[in-house]
């Protein structure tokens, strides 16, 4: 089976291919322009750990009308399944990282199997991910973030 964090250590970061897909260990969703609104959806989970995506950006995030410095995490088991957040981004960039939790309230990324893919959709993309476990099956998250 793949271990995608050894495939990221050798490509040093860069996207690999698999399985005739594209695969990152980050994404950066382009913003047309400094301030403006996206529109998260959660789609599905299937995993026994806790799942969630890090949107990180150089300015700050309007949440639930809380000014967030650099970016924020939404987990899946308490965020809602669908939320708008307001962007004043200095480099019109957001970072898109998969996460998960084990159960001991640490954040996980990026290491044995953690990976995500992403299709464009109108206005935006939906993120396939896959978590810690050693394995290519990208259904343990799936969301689409949007511009509104």
């Amino acid at each position: 089976m793949i271990v995608f964090q050894d495939e990221f250590m050798k490509s040093k970061g860069k996207p690999i291919e698999h399985n005739n897909k594209i695969i990152f260990m980050i994404d950066n969703f382009k913003l047309p322009e400094k301030n403006c609104k996206i529109k998260f959806d959660i789609i599905s989970t299937n995993s026994e750990w806790k799942q969630g995506f890090e949107l990180t950006t150089k300015g700050n995030m309007k949440v639930n009308n809380e000014i967030i410095k650099n970016g924020t995490r939404i987990w899946v088991h308490t965020a809602p399944k669908s939320s708008i957040i307001e962007v004043d981004s200095k480099d019109k960039n957001i970072i898109v990282t998969n996460i998960w939790d084990h159960g001991d309230g640490i954040t996980q990324k990026w290491h044995n199997g953690g990976a995500l893919y992403f299709e464009e959709i109108e206005n935006g993309k939906r993120y396939y991910c896959n978590d810690g476990h050693q394995n290519d099956d990208f259904n343990d998250l799936i969301f689409e973030i949007i511009l509104v």
